[in-house]
């Protein structure tokens, strides 16, 4: 991998991994930091995939996963 490449991250061990299936066969995969509970990520998992799916298809068609972190 080249320092460039956008899938060159840190490991985390932990993370958890939601994936929110869509009626137009879209999916986005969300990875959340392990310093999240895991209440609070089920919450922001069910609020953030609603919203996505609230947008038009040609605003999330180029979305595959989002990666969510914690301050």
């Amino acid at each position: 991998m080249e320092e460039s490449d956008p899938d060159n991250f840190n490991l985390y061990e932990n993370v958890y991994i939601y994936k929110a299936l869509y009626k137009n066969n879209h999916q986005i995969m969300l990875r959340f930091h392990p310093k999240f509970n895991k209440k609070k990520v089920e919450d922001i998992a069910y609020n953030l995939s609603y919203a996505i799916g609230q947008l038009p298809y040609f605003l999330t068609k180029s979305y595959n996963r989002a990666n969510i972190f914690k301050k």
